[in-house]
């Protein structure tokens, strides 16, 4: 289901004018990426059984069954080294089987399932075009085989789905996320984790094109067959949680998120405790969205909560804690809470410097930001110092 920060490190001054950056920039990247499409193992195609001696060719010079051993022996040899992501040998071994198979016959199932292993080969090495290409060529062989409302039609539309949404084509996908879905609820006996595939793939592509209600409407579809099926604190669900939040934020509705937000940090804590890094982000997610709400008590509670998580998580010198006393003190800038402010960012310099080093250009907005705090507070004797460094470190990266 298509989920990283969706902040920027710096805020400006404006908030309202930060809120309208925030939903542009997620407007054009947010649904554009394959991280959250999916297509599971539980959707991929069924194998055949061996196959029987009259669907291969008479040949007196060989064993009949022979051909069926060799293509079990090439997949699985091409499986093995494809799981061990050594490409190479994979190809070589799927082509093999697919050469074995068409042999036999052309529109056989072993000849789909081939090119549906090459496939998985093009697209674990990010050979896109090549991989949607073999999918192509197996789909009407396996409409052919097990005409065209069967599991692993379904399973090949939904894969061809997922190669096209990276590239944007939002209007090709939606078609075969909506078939591969009318496949699966179709069956006698549906397939609920491919259902949830199909809906949230379909979620996605919605969502990317701007039909905001109809995500809205198949995020929550998704999300109750999966706590129907998984219950309501299976980590599977944190990408529906996580697809909703993005949705709601892509609106400015940042109220509308929180009770979602809440529901993954409840689900990461449980599943992975609370001495963990993935909680500290969830934290400040929340922490961000009370922020533009203007809600800074619960803001500021959240930050400092997610500082702990990673404290406990990693130490006191991960970078997410700098970035957090970062995000707490233009919290206290905004409610100028000036003394606040500053030791939150004293706190956050030496993490920067350290983690980052001394020219990185993010430590450098950090010190420009350090230098406006003492101004605003007449301390410009303090405020030169910084002032100076953050010029030297814009001068270091642009030469």
């Amino acid at each position: 289901m298509i989920s990283p920060q969706k902040h920027n490190e710096f805020r400006p001054i404006s908030t309202s004018l930060l809120i309208m950056i925030l939903v542009l920039h997620m407007l054009v990247s947010s649904c554009t990426t394959s991280g959250d499409i999916q297509d599971p193992s539980s959707t991929q195609p069924s194998k055949s059984p061996a196959p029987t001696k009259s669907t291969l060719p008479n040949t007196p010079t060989r064993n009949p069954d022979s051909r069926d051993v060799e293509w079990q022996s090439s997949t699985q040899k091409g499986q093995k080294a494809l799981l061990a992501e050594r490409y190479v040998e994979a190809i070589s071994h799927f082509q093999t089987a697919l050469e074995i198979a068409r042999s036999a016959d052309p529109q056989s199932q072993r000849v789909a399932q081939s090119l549906t292993d090459l496939a998985d080969v093009s697209k674990a090495q990010a050979h896109i075009s090549e991989a949607e290409q073999y999918l192509r060529n197996a789909l009407p062989i396996w409409k052919t085989v097990f005409g065209n409302n069967h599991a692993n039609v379904a399973s090949n539309l939904n894969n061809l789905g997922t190669l096209l949404v990276p590239q944007e084509r939002f209007a090709e996908a939606k078609p075969l996320f909506s078939k591969a879905l009318a496949i699966w609820s179709s069956s006698s006996s549906p397939n609920q984790q491919a259902i949830i595939v199909a809906l949230s793939n379909l979620a996605i592509v919605h969502r990317a094109q701007g039909y905001w209600p109809r995500a809205e409407s198949l995020y929550r579809q998704t999300l109750k067959i999966q706590q129907e099926t998984l219950g309501s604190k299976d980590p599977q669900l944190l990408k529906t949680l996580d697809g909703l939040t993005s949705l709601y934020q892509q609106q400015g509705a940042f109220a509308d998120a929180l009770p979602f937000m809440k529901h993954t940090v409840t689900i990461t804590q449980q599943a992975f405790g609370s001495k963990n890094a993935e909680v500290g982000k969830r934290l400040v997610d929340l922490g961000e969205a009370y922020y533009f709400l203007g809600q800074y008590d619960d803001a500021e509670s959240y930050y400092q909560n997610a500082i702990a998580a990673y404290q406990q998580a990693g130490g006191d010198d991960a970078l997410e804690i700098g970035q957090t006393f970062n995000l707490l003190a233009e919290l206290y800038r905004e409610r100028r809470q000036f003394s606040q402010a500053q030791e939150a960012y004293e706190l956050a310099l030496p993490i920067y410097e350290r983690a980052l080093g001394p020219n990185h250009p993010t430590l450098g907005q950090l010190l420009e930001d350090y230098a406006n705090l003492h101004r605003r507070m007449g301390q410009d004797d303090q405020a030169a110092p910084h002032e100076v460094r953050a010029r030297a470190i814009r001068l270091h990266t642009t030469q």
